[in-house]
């Protein structure tokens, strides 16, 4: 007996009225289920010679399309009449299970009455079914799944019945007895009766589906989160296909025992692209000059921004993203996500997706580069300071990304790379910058954390320097960037300048390495030999190059002992004394001939002694604390200590501190710096670099950042030393107070002489105060 659950609702169009109409019918009694889905509501309109049957109104992506033109009146009701085991459905529809308790129809007629088509919808358990009964014509079917068509019917029996199965998960639809990833890298099955399984199988392994692989310094960081540290300087497969191979190559630069990623190869077979540093990019060893518009090149798809450079590879089913800043790569794949274990091999493998992989597996390219090497710690470093800047990854400002990219392996690469290796060459903030960029690859963006970090904007590291295979890209003394010479370069390794001398047909020629000179912060167009006119000149591999011969000598110093006839000639800087009588450059003293071997560069470096100096400081009623400390950085954070080392013409910052003043009362305005030979202020020689409030105009190196306006002034130069006295500096200023109200205190330096306005502003003590510290060698 039929049980009517429902009163039947229909709706109809007036004769003649456009054909044109939408109503919605409550089967809440009878939920339908639509690939995966349950819906309580039918929602149906007439437009346009279509009938549109959905079941999310306010979205309409879960809908079927009938093109016809016939029906006008519709009607929904439901029914509870149970279909089990071996009813119509079933043998129609073998992949069916369970039972079914009830169904819906949804009847269409003309304006006549005249029945057109009904559908039929039963639910068994998770799994969908709908049957068509047709009364004339046939039907044109287009199935519509969050708004991608995923089925066309085309019925032509009278009854004719059709799955509507599948799971849902992440708003994407998968078919019965199908497996796949999802957006978190875990296992889901879809079975045959249509239900979840998060449960994977031995064989099941989640390699595609939104996979993320970092590599940063060291550390590859693969798809599932585990972490490989390179100890070398190989290349290593990082995903290697039937088709392409990833690889990534590892060097040192300061050290020889902290391995970086240097860049990244696509080789696809026929071509081979080389993402660098400096966002340089090579397509069969040539470069290719990125714009702002994205560029096809050998079917992959290059782009440049200031951040770095990045290359899309599209396959058939899938799109993987490879983004290099120069310091860190992070590889994104989107697709369909499934592999089985066994097939890994013949398809898929690398550090980045196969965790079980060994480094002698994984490693491409390169030979004889296994070697590892130990050196001492850098005692310079605070491994407890850099520990806490590295869990920064871990705190609120990267709050949002943590459920989606784990960040406890990028911390770990960051403490061991950075508590064995300087924050210099990009290196402070680029595990910070990888795992932003991983969360923004995974739609997750973090705002805020660089202010927290004290990292600035990210822009693309070493822009302008080509270096070479035997350089890196590094911070000079001066805070630019230029080519050094690896720790692993044969100049370091052998402790040598460059080539030997050669003596050939009565030429002499001299090689030094161009790195070597760059990281001491040697400009060799000053170098020359015994004769000023005789330079060296540069070749294309950053080698600077001395000639002579015996018709031109170029001032050698010939000797004759035992009938052999010696050469001798000198490799020196040009004179390096102002009229001031200071120097800001180390000397440079490079003997060589064919039969000696080349000695080493004769550097000087200065120790800063008492840096930082305290001192209370009385003026009138007023008392507070004075501090002036010199720093290597324009951010005033990597304070000189009494071991660091400061090279000549390297830049010194100094920062002048107050304690114990109200700071909108009073500024502090320096009105001199200088420097003497001896500890006396009065001492000869003397040395301005700060006259009335302003940077010494005969000085291009002094710049005064910050001075009266408020409790603490700045300023920096360039290191130097007397050229009669090389062993001792010290730095003295004189600094007043100054009453903020209704008043400038700071010294207007905007005239060509850089005198303080006429205008004295009102001081609280006309007499200045004397600090001094002291540099010595």
């Amino acid at each position: 007996m039929l049980l009517l659950l429902v009163v039947t609702t229909a709706f109809s169009l007036l004769p003649g009225a456009s054909a044109q109409f939408m109503a919605d019918f409550d089967a809440s009694s009878c939920p339908i289920n639509f690939y995966g889905q349950t819906y309580s509501t039918l929602f149906v309109d007439i437009a346009g010679g279509t009938v549109n049957v959905c079941f999310d109104e306010h979205n309409g992506l879960d809908c079927f399309h009938i093109a016809h033109t016939g029906p006008q009146n519709g009607a929904v009701s439901s029914f509870m009449v149970e279909a089990g085991p071996g009813s119509e459905f079933h043998t129609a529809l073998p992949e069916l299970t369970g039972t079914s308790p009830c169904y819906t129809v949804l009847e269409m007629t003309t304006d006549t009455g005249v029945g057109v088509f009904a559908i039929y919808f039963r639910t068994f358990g998770q799994q969908g079914s709908i049957r068509f009964n047709l009364f004339e014509a046939n039907l044109d079917v287009e199935v519509q799944v969050s708004g991608l068509v995923v089925d066309h019917w085309e019925s032509v029996e009278s009854t004719n019945h059709f799955l509507v199965s599948g799971c849902r998960h992440e708003d994407q639809l998968q078919f019965p007895d199908t497996r796949a990833c999802d957006f978190m890298g875990s296992f889901i099955k879809c079975n045959a009766s249509a239900y979840l399984d998060f449960a994977p199988q031995p064989n099941d392994y989640c390699v595609r589906d939104a996979s993320l692989c970092t590599v940063s310094g060291s550390t590859v960081i693969n798809n599932r989160g585990g972490s490989t540290s390179i100890p070398n300087h190989c290349a290593y497969d990082l995903v290697e296909e039937l088709d392409m191979q990833m690889v990534g190559v590892f060097n040192a630069r300061r050290r020889k025992d902290v391995m970086f990623l240097e860049y990244v190869l696509i080789d696809l077979g026929d071509a081979v692209i080389k993402l660098g540093q400096g966002g340089k990019v090579k397509v069969n060893d040539e470069y290719v000059d990125l714009g702002n518009v994205s560029e096809i090149h050998s079917g992959v798809e290059l782009y440049k921004d200031i951040t770095g450079v990045s290359a899309m590879l599209s396959h058939d089913t899938y799109n993987t993203k490879v983004y290099f800043d120069g310091n860190s790569a992070v590889l994104y794949t989107v697709g369909p996500g499934w592999v089985l274990k066994e097939d890994l091999a013949g398809h898929l493998n690398g550090l980045c997706v196969n965790e079980s992989l060994t480094l002698n597996e994984a490693k491409s390219y390169l030979e004889d580069c296994e070697v590892m090497y130990s050196e001492p710690a850098d005692e310079s470093i605070n491994c407890t300071t850099v520990t806490e800047h590295c869990h920064v990854m871990n705190g609120s400002d990267f709050a949002d990304c943590h459920a989606h990219v784990d960040p406890e392996p990028y911390i770990a690469a960051c403490i061991q790379t950075r508590c064995n290796y300087t924050d210099l060459d990009g290196v402070k903030c680029m595990f910070h910058e990888a795992y932003a960029k991983a969360c923004s690859l995974k739609n997750h963006s973090v705002d805020g954390w660089r202010s927290n970090a004290q990292c600035p904007a990210h822009e693309i590291f070493c822009p302008d320097n080509n270096c070479l295979s035997h350089e890196f890209c590094a911070d000079d003394i001066n805070g630019q960037t230029a080519c050094f010479c690896r720790a692993l370069s044969e100049f370091k390794m052998s402790e040598t300048v460059g080539n030997q001398s050669v003596c050939l047909d009565n030429n002499a020629t001299l090689t030094v390495a161009g790195c070597l000179l760059e990281e001491r912060g040697i400009d060799y167009t000053k170098l020359h030999l015994n004769d000023e006119s005789c330079r060296g000149h540069k070749d294309m591999y950053n080698m600077v190059n001395f000639y002579f011969n015996t018709s031109n000598n170029c001032g050698a110093v010939v000797m004759v002992n035992d009938s052999k006839i010696f050469y001798k000639n000198t490799v020196m800087r040009e004179s390096m004394a102002t009229p001031d009588g200071i120097m800001r450059y180390d000397s440079f003293h490079l003997d060589f001939s064919c039969f000696l071997e080349q000695p080493d560069i004769n550097g000087m470096t200065f120790k800063i002694k008492d840096n930082s100096v305290v001192q209370t400081v009385m003026s009138g009623s007023f008392e507070y604390i004075l501090n002036m400390t010199t720093y290597l950085d324009s951010n005033h954070t990597q304070a000189l200590d009494v071991d660091t080392e400061i090279l000549l013409n390297q830049t010194v910052f100094v920062k002048l501190m107050t304690a114990g003043l109200d700071e909108n009362l009073f500024s502090v305005v320096v009105d001199s710096c200088w420097a003497t030979s001896g500890p006396s202020p009065t001492e000869s020689p003397m040395y301005y670099l700060i006259i009335d409030g302003c940077a010494n105009s005969e000085d291009e190196t002094v710049r005064v950042d910050v001075n009266g306006l408020g409790p603490t002034s700045s300023f920096s130069f360039n290191m130097f030393q007397f050229y009669e006295d090389r062993f001792s500096i010290y730095l003295h200023c004189k600094i007043h107070l100054c009453l903020k109200a209704n008043q400038i205190c700071s010294p207007n330096c905007s005239s060509s002489k850089k005198r303080r306005r006429s205008l004295k502003p009102q001081y609280v003590n006309e007499n200045p105060s004397l600090i001094s510290m002291a540099l010595t060698k």
